[in-house]
């Protein structure tokens, strides 16, 4: 019995042990239960909010290990190194720190469409293209600087020219002037001896007054009558001083017979250098080559005539106009003004020339005259400058003095400014250069009659 129950005790100890044991067992399986699902739960949460910041599939990515490096150089945390890089771009791009992507869109003015680079390339090309317009606005302001200086050389030099001619103009004032002061102190004295001698004549011979009277009303007719003889003397003497040539030294043959179909037979042949197409003007004698006084141009002969076939002493021509009611009859003379037969003429030629009469002078018309003056033998000078065996100056029309210049004119309006100022300048210097040394002047007036063209 003893046995039993010291095996039955050993039994239930070993029961009470083993129930112990399985309680302590579940009681450490609850707590380690309990302790893992918060542990999961811990880590379950601490995946969430890492995914927050970077999900699994980019943490494999070598941008986000890149970073994970410079974090872990820099001694900070992916997220703190991020946060510095972007404090750091937006002081950059918008020179504030912590800026958001709005707000550096806003400051600089890009859409939400637009890329940085983009802009930044289409400002670079626009900068390039703003500095290739800068370049050439430099270059063409250098021109225009250019441009100035000579314009500056060309305005002194016509200044020059200008205070030349205004010292000239001065010098002839001058001479006039002490000529009418010597004129005036001649009248005085004059005026004055008249005087005394009035007073002298009247209170010496009071009685013959009235004989006096008289004879002081018939000086008084002279010198009316004397002063229009001197106005008219005076209008010859000009006509005079711009009359080609002497009437005598422009006759260059005679009509020695008068044919058939408006033919004519003149007295110069091929030995005097006559050759065919030339044209000359006929009059009915040296004293008809005149100047018409009140227009101031030379007037027409009776007839036009042009040279049809050239023998040895004697030539045949056709009458290519005539003056109503005056026939060519043998005897009347003829004159070209480029003709000699014997003398080659010296002509300058300048100038614009209306040789169709269209109103418009044209350098044309200036080639025409030269063409003419060379198929009839006459001998042309080059240049624009009077030479001292020159024969004859021909100018065409004068230019026209500019209208002025407004004060914000252009340099092209300028530059034609100065160019037709100059024209007009050469063209007067040359006429009165040509009266001070007593050279004929012909224009297209007196050259087309001189030469006995009809028509162009």
């Amino acid at each position: 019995m003893a046995t039993r129950s010291g095996a039955g005790t050993g039994v239930i100890v070993a029961l009470v042990v083993f129930v112990l044991t399985t309680l302590c067992l579940l009681v450490l399986t609850l707590v380690f239960y309990a302790d893992k699902t918060k542990a999961l739960d811990q880590a379950s949460q601490a995946r969430a909010d890492l995914d927050r910041f970077v999900t699994r599939e980019q943490r494999g990515r070598e941008e986000v290990k890149a970073l994970e490096d410079a974090a872990s150089g820099a001694r900070t945390s992916v997220v703190g190194l991020l946060i510095q890089r972007w404090d750091d771009m937006g002081a950059m791009v918008g020179g504030t720190r912590g800026a958001t992507l709005a707000q550096l869109r806003s400051d600089l003015r890009i859409g939400d469409s637009e890329v940085v680079r983009d802009v930044l390339n289409d400002l670079r090309r626009q900068v390039q293209a703003r500095t290739g317009e800068v370049n050439t606005l430099k270059a063409r302001l250098d021109q225009q600087q250019a441009d100035m200086s000579e314009l500056q050389t060309r305005i002194a030099q016509l200044q020059e020219g200008k205070e030349q001619i205004v010292a000239g103009i001065d010098d002839t004032i001058s001479g006039y002037v002490a000529t009418v002061k010597q004129l005036e102190d001649g009248f005085r004295d004059n005026l004055d001896a008249s005087n005394r001698g009035r007073i002298e004549a009247e209170n010496e011979w009071q009685g013959r007054f009235s004989r006096l009277q008289s004879e002081t009303d018939h000086i008084r007719a002279d010198n009316a009558l004397m002063g229009d003889r001197v106005r008219q003397l005076q209008q010859f003497v000009d006509a005079m001083r711009i009359k080609p040539r002497n009437p005598a030294e422009l006759v260059d043959g005679r009509v020695v017979d008068v044919g058939t179909d408006n033919t004519v037979y003149i007295d110069l042949g091929a030995r005097d250098r006559v050759v065919l197409g030339m044209t000359f003007e006929v009059f009915e004698d040296e004293n008809s080559i005149q100047i018409d006084p009140r227009t101031g141009e030379q007037t027409r002969g009776k007839a036009s005539i042009q040279i049809t076939r050239v023998g040895d002493k004697t030539s045949t021509a056709v009458v290519t106009r005539s003056a109503q009611g005056r026939p060519v009859v043998r005897g009347n003379v003829i004159a070209n003004a480029v003709f000699d037969p014997k003398h080659r003429f010296r002509f300058l030629v300048h100038g614009r020339f209306d040789v169709d009469g269209s109103g418009r002078p044209t350098a044309a018309g200036a080639d025409f005259v030269r063409a003419r003056i060379i198929e009839w033998g006459g001998e042309l000078v080059e240049g624009d400058e009077l030479t001292g065996d020159l024969d004859f100056l021909v100018l065409g029309t004068q230019p026209p003095m500019p209208p002025p210049l407004p004060p914000n004119a252009e340099i092209d309006r300028f530059n034609q400014y100065i160019e037709l100022l100059a024209a007009r300048d050469r063209y007067d210097t040359l006429f009165r250069q040509a009266r001070e040394a007593q050279i004929p002047v012909l224009n297209w007036n007196r050259f087309e009659v001189l030469t006995g063209q009809t028509s162009r």
